[in-house]
């Protein structure tokens, strides 16, 4: 007979049960799953003390065939993905505005923060401590994005506290290989740091939602004061989120039989609150009152201005309208795992709740077939009302086009029937899909519409791709297979993708991310100059004439020259033609012809597709030694007409007239330099 008190002495003390928080993470529809959980994990005490230090951050364990080096390699890839060739592209439009402001501040010492620019101040300091330790240079500008937008994919594998390990990788690598999130983190302009501010704030409410942790307050601050020193949208983001909280805490109370939704033990004093306020606070003063040197106080009350502008910029659109489709396009386009999650994010509000996935499936496939025809009815009937969607004539439209839709909709039903069969979403994930949803409406119904502005709204659904893929890597054998096959296609698609666009056509104007790029003919000026300064230190101060109607990014490029003018306006030309070099439009180039008296290279140059091409007229005796043996392209007429003299002396030819302004980055007199969002542009039809 066996002794059970022998037994149980052996078995020593009854140790305390460990808790999976990411299992507490998890919805349950079925209300008899805890039955199914060990008696103490699904009856914890209420009274238990936090530990001053959260649980462990790894969400669930880690499977065996993953390794500790797989966040790493992500890491790495992204980091080579994005500074590779990084000088191949010339200066946007945008990063030539911001450079302008860049010089701007060596000039005056301090940022002026202007409400008409929509943008914060922080950017701006950035690249003035770049140009100031490294000079004007593009790639110099470009890195700090590259940093923060691989910081971004960092900040992302940390979400590991809050969801499974494998779906932060997969989301981790999806947000590396973004054809979007590729290009423009390879662009001087604020939209990496908005993504890194969104994130970051997104993590600390995660944080102090399912941990109660001072880190995750902290966190949530400073994500929310970088995205207001960042641009005035953030109001957008800020408010879809509140209303995805709101919006989830009404779902969990209207369905009794989801878990209810409690928070995490506080582990902070509320003084701790006060300073995490106090700090972003002073941040946005800081940086607004340009380091407390502007003379002007008013920097806040600009600071509200800014939403005013704003909003009536994006109300009219001022020549960035684009179809209220226009997000999921590039969607469809370029960015097919934020997509496959956009997809996934109905589920929030569909088998969450309900086990009829074969309708809720059917009513997508519907949906989106509607979609669809409405798409294509609106790019064949131009800019309609409702009344014209619903009443098409069979002539108007293409055949095929309802064949296309048809077709996309059953793939669309297919899909979401197929990712019905999931386990449940994560509560996090769950708030993350009402919010994208949120963004995404939100931004398609602003008329004003920038492509890089995808990357804001790309993120979520990048998570949610992540989750989706995890899923299926845990169900039954052929959802394995299915989700290895599908994770293969469209991160490889999005890898080639992307470097196609990012390494051989990153100014080809047929490609959507492309959007008011200057072009290659952009080299044609820079690399001649480059090497002639090179070996003559004077051309420095040549006189040179830029006669175009749009010129951005050559003041900020040019900037270190210093007798360089700007003719944006044909009324007011300069009084003496020749210079060092010329850049002139088309419907200029008679005009500057008929005026030079020397000779020169000349080159065709285009500086931006919604531009007309011009020429770029080098002077012979000035380049001559930069191209040896060429002989110039354009001769003067022999027909010579007297050369006017000053008045008193006959004798002195007339001395070469100073450019309409003089001095690095001088606008012409009476016409400031615009910031890229109040400029029109005539775009091109492939926009």
């Amino acid at each position: 007979m066996v002794d059970k008190t022998q037994n149980v002495q052996k078995s020593g003390p009854k140790k305390k049960p460990q808790v999976n928080i990411s299992e507490n993470l998890r919805l349950e529809t079925d209300p008899n799953e805890k039955l199914r959980r060990p008696a103490e994990v699904a009856q914890l005490p209420e009274t238990s003390v936090p530990e001053p230090e959260p649980a462990p951050a790894q969400a669930l364990p880690v499977p065996a065939r993953e390794s500790p080096w797989i966040p790493w390699a992500i890491l790495a890839l992204a980091l080579i993905l994005r500074i590779l060739w990084l000088g191949i592209k010339p200066p946007h439009f945008d990063e030539g505005v911001n450079g302008w402001f860049v010089d701007q501040m060596t000039k005056q010492g301090f940022y002026h923060y202007d409400p008409g620019n929509y943008h914060g101040p922080f950017h701006f300091y950035v690249l003035f401590l770049m140009q100031t330790l490294f000079g004007r240079s593009v790639v110099a500008f470009r890195v700090p994005l590259i940093l923060i937008n691989t910081a971004t994919i960092w900040l992302l594998l940390r979400f590991d506290r809050f969801i499974p390990r494998r779906a932060c990788l997969i989301a981790a690598l999806a947000f590396a290989v973004s054809p979007g999130m590729l290009f423009y983190s390879r662009y001087a302009i604020h939209e990496a740091w908005f993504v890194f501010g969104m994130v970051l704030a997104f993590w600390g409410a995660a944080e102090m939602w399912f941990r109660g942790t001072a880190r995750g307050l902290w966190a949530a601050a400073m994500g929310v004061t970088l995205l207001m020193l960042t641009k005035e949208t953030f109001i957008i983001h800020v408010a879809a989120f509140v209303l995805a909280a709101i919006t989830l805490r009404a779902m969990e109370v209207v369905m009794p039989f989801t878990p209810k939704l409690d928070f995490a033990p506080r582990q902070w004093p509320w003084p701790t609150l006060g300073n995490a306020l106090l700090v972003g606070s002073l941040l946005v003063v800081f940086f607004f009152s340009g380091g407390f040197l502007d003379p002007q106080h008013d920097y806040l009350l600009r600071f509200g201005q800014a939403f005013v502008a704003w909003a009536q910029t994006g109300v009219k659109g001022n020549g960035h309208e684009k179809p209220l489709f226009y997000w999921l396009q590039l969607f469809a386009l370029y960015e097919w795992p934020g997509l496959i999650g956009l997809f996934y994010a109905l589920r929030a509000a569909g088998n969450q709740f309900c086990r009829w996935n074969l309708w809720q499936s059917l009513c997508v496939g519907i949906a989106v077939t509607i979609f669809l025809t409405v798409l294509n009815a609106h790019q064949a009937l131009g800019h309609k009302g409702l009344h014209d969607y619903l009443f098409v004539t069979p002539g108007q439209v293409p055949t095929l086009t309802y064949l296309y839709a048809i077709l996309g909709g059953a793939l669309a039903g297919s899909i979401y029937y197929f990712l019905a069969f999931l386990p449940p979403m994560n509560r996090l994930t769950r708030l993350l899909a009402i919010y994208g949803w949120g963004t995404l409406v939100a931004y398609s119904w602003v008329p004003y519409k920038t492509p890089w502005c995808i990357i804001s709204l790309l993120w979520p659904f990048l998570i949610l791709f992540g989750e989706a893929i995890d899923g299926l890597l845990g169900g039954s054998r052929w959802q394995r297979w299915t989700g290895r096959g599908l994770a293969g296609v469209v991160l490889g698609v999005s890898l080639v993708r992307g470097a196609w666009l990012n390494y051989y056509r990153p100014t080809d104007p047929t490609e959507r991310y492309v959007y008011v790029q200057t072009l290659n003919d952009y080299f044609k000026l820079m690399n001649p100059l480059k090497r002639l300064v090179a070996i003559d230190v004077t051309a420095w101060h040549m006189p040179a004439h830029i006669l175009l109607s749009s010129y951005h990014p050559l003041p900020w490029a040019l900037g270190d020259f210093t007798s360089i003018g700007y003719y944006e306006n044909a009324d007011t030309p300069p009084s003496t033609m020749d210079a060092g070099f010329i850049v002139a439009e088309a419907d200029r180039t008679a005009e500057v012809e008929k005026r030079l008296r020397q000779r020169y290279f000349v080159e065709s140059f285009h500086l931006r597709d919604a531009m007309d091409a011009g020429k770029l007229y080098l002077s012979y005796s000035r380049f001559a030694r930069v191209f040896p043996g060429r002989r110039p392209e354009f001769e003067p007429s022999k027909e010579e007409p007297p050369v006017p003299v000053p008045a008193g002396n006959a004798n002195t030819p007339a001395p070469i007239e100073p450019p309409h302004t003089i001095g690095p980055v001088s606008p012409p007199a009476g016409t400031p330099i615009r910031p890229f969002h109040t400029l029109p542009h005539r775009m091109s039809p492939t926009k």
